[in-house]
């Protein structure tokens, strides 16, 4: 299965990528209120909130009513922190440092996002296909289909 997944995706990549990492708190609240560790029942809510508000913000309104949506891929790890991997399609008309800014400001504003992201912009193919290759890897992964985040990816 995991061959079959690592196919499709390198056979069909994102138009126009943005490589990111993006890292979460591991956990919130207070000693008062209770403290919540991150699971990833968690993380896919804080993801899908992150990827709806920056749809919502690239396409305004047609994004709920046409769903007109950004193509993006996430693979979630957990090494020595919950992170997550992925590759967001850049929209045709905004530079690449003032998307990286949004996606910032996006997910800054989430309630499990972390200070900690990284950002590429891939200048090469083989950069393109070289994110691929890491974010697949089977190394931080017990199964590869249980490690992509399905609903919030958007091919």
């Amino acid at each position: 299965m995991d061959y079959i997944i690592r196919k499709y995706l390198m056979e069909n990549p994102i138009p126009r990528p943005i490589n990111i990492t993006l890292t979460e708190k591991q956990c919130i609240g207070s000693y008062h209120s209770g403290i919540f560790w991150i699971d990833d029942l968690s993380s896919s809510r804080n993801l899908r909130h992150f990827t709806n508000v920056l749809n919502r913000k690239i396409f305004g309104n047609s994004f709920y009513r046409h769903h007109n949506r950004l193509k993006m891929l996430f693979v979630r790890e957990f090494s020595t922190r919950h992170h997550i991997h992925g590759i967001i399609e850049r929209p045709i008309g905004i530079d690449d440092r003032e998307f990286v800014d949004l996606i910032e400001d996006c997910w800054s504003n989430t309630h499990w996002g972390y200070e900690h992201m990284h950002f590429e912009v891939p200048n090469t193919y083989d950069r393109e296909i070289g994110w691929y290759v890491y974010i697949l890897k089977n190394r931080t992964k017990l199964n590869l289909a249980d490690s992509i985040d399905w609903e919030n990816t958007y091919l």
